[in-house]
């Protein structure tokens, strides 16, 4: 019989609970272990100290659980003579373990994993587990390292922060000591993770967001102003994410009149090139928003869509312009009169734009002194590499598009088309790195009789657009001026 519950609970999406408890099994023999019931089905255990497990024994002691919300259990549980370890199980299914003390650590400096510190730990619906824990030397104790890890059963914990490690704005990752609710795991393998300060800034503290590749962003930090406040934030409390890969923060803040709040931030989908992580927010005239959805296209360039896979609306790249003016200079053209905020962050210094596009204006711009860095470049990004061949693209299936192009001293050249959908491509003058212009082709019969031609510009060199209609032979011409980076489109073409 259960002779006491503890308090904390979960309530999965099947309609399970988990708990922990401890069961009455002689008259003065109690044993605690972890626990599983719905209105349906009278509890069944998932482990109780004592258990057998794979050779050895569960022993006390036990701390913290969690459950997503397909009814698994993440806990933390003591082995007999073993040390400790995270595990994770469901009714029926014997406990796997995530971690296990004294396993080899994926941190930089090496180590095996010291689980005597058992606060934090979390579960998203996949079963992946992120916790807290420090690591150690076996031939030098104590412990000579902190951090975040994620791992599945049976599967080796991979470090996503640990001490040392750069972070987003400058200095490093200190030791600390584990945080209750210091972590969230989101379904998209995005974790939120709280850091108290960093190597030289003790009184810094920030939550950092790790993406499911490992690119580092920061969520919120200490002195930054809360959004619709005149507050900054003061104190950080605990975060937690749902399954939409949303990221809930507690703070309290000062220096205004809101005192303490919840904040919210929809994570977006975003792309990394090379150094720079890109995502971009969009919203239509009703007031709907949403995070565009991002396809790498080379190492410079990458473009985004809202809704359709086959309708790009935003093309973006970023060239190394360092060898010219010590700086990175960044390009983009729209395919859309949407209005969106392009973000852009620097994941080496973190320092980040925002370029934002107001709603009805379908522009593209240019940015030469986006991201300055004192530091060599090999070439200048705006040397021609490579004359590109006469190549068109064919969009569906009917409409060949074809683009010269002159620079300033007038020598001219055919661009080298690339298809990316049946609706939408792009061109490229120099390199095929470089892409200069994006185009997409739209069926609007329905609407105003007409198909629909959009075009937009990442570069202000002087450009001729042909659109053949391969089926009438019409013919539509669109041209972009000398040192002006220009985009459009053509609801009455063809």
């Amino acid at each position: 019989t259960f002779a006491s519950i503890y308090s904390t609970i979960y309530l999965s999406d099947i309609g399970t609970v988990a708990f922990r408890a401890t069961s009455q099994i002689a008259p003065n023999q109690q044993i605690d272990g972890y626990f599983v019931g719905s209105a349906a089905a009278a509890p069944v255990k998932l482990m109780a100290v004592g258990d057998a497990w794979r050779g050895d024994t569960f022993s006390p002691p036990l701390y913290d659980f969690k459950m997503n919300s397909a009814g698994q259990v993440a806990f933390y549980a003591g082995r007999l003579g073993q040390g400790d370890g995270i595990f994770i199980a469901a009714p029926g299914i014997e406990p796997a373990p995530i971690a296990l003390e004294n396993d080899e650590t994926s941190a930089p400096s090496g180590g095996v994993i010291d689980l005597n510190f058992p606060d934090a730990l979390d579960i998203n619906s996949s079963g992946q587990v992120a916790f807290w824990a420090a690591y150690a030397d076996p031939s030098s104790p104590p412990f000579f390292g902190t951090g975040y890890f994620i791992g599945a059963a049976d599967q080796p914990p991979r470090a996503i922060l640990t001490t040392g490690q750069a972070l987003p704005g400058g200095g490093t990752c200190p030791l600390f000591a584990p945080v209750t609710a210091g972590l969230a795991l989101a379904d998209s393998g995005e974790l939120a993770m709280y850091v108290p300060g960093v190597s030289d800034a003790p009184d810094f503290p920030m939550h950092i967001i790790a993406s499911s590749e490992g690119t580092l962003r920061r969520f919120v930090a200490v002195g930054e102003t809360a959004a619709e406040t005149d507050s900054q934030f003061g104190r950080l409390g605990s975060v937690g994410a749902n399954s939409s890969g949303d990221f809930l923060v507690q703070a309290v803040l000062v220096g205004g009149p809101v005192k303490q709040g919840l904040f919210r931030n929809a994570i977006p989908e975003g792309v990394d090139l090379d150094r720079f992580h890109l995502s971009l927010s969009w919203e239509t005239p009703d007031g709907h928003t949403g995070w565009g959805h991002p396809v790498k296209l080379t190492s410079q360039s990458a473009y985004f869509y809202f809704f359709d896979p086959n309708n790009l609306e935003v093309m973006v790249k970023i060239l190394d312009g360092r060898a010219v003016n010590g700086s990175f200079w960044v390009f983009y053209g729209a395919l859309t009169d949407l209005k969106y905020d392009l973000i852009i962050t620097d994941t080496l210094t973190g320092a980040s734009k925002i370029y934002s596009n107001p709603m009805g204006t379908q522009a593209g711009r240019y940015d030469l002194a986006a991201f300055p860095d004192s530091s060599a470049s090999s070439t200048s990004s705006r040397s021609p590499t490579a004359l590109g061949q006469s190549e068109s693209i064919l969009l569906r299936d009917r409409f060949q598009v074809e683009v010269d192009w002159t620079v300033p001293s007038g020598s001219t050249g055919k661009a080298t088309g690339v298809t990316l959908t049946s609706d939408s491509g792009y061109c490229w003058f120099f390199g095929s790195d470089n892409i200069e212009l994006v185009f997409k082709l739209l069926d609007g019969t329905g609407v105003n009789g007409h198909f629909w031609v959009f075009w937009g510009s990442l570069t202000d060199v002087q450009y001729t657009v042909k659109v053949t209609d391969t089926v009438t032979g019409a013919l539509k011409v669109y041209r972009g001026q000398q040192g002006v980076q220009s985009s459009g489109y053509d609801l009455l073409a063809f």
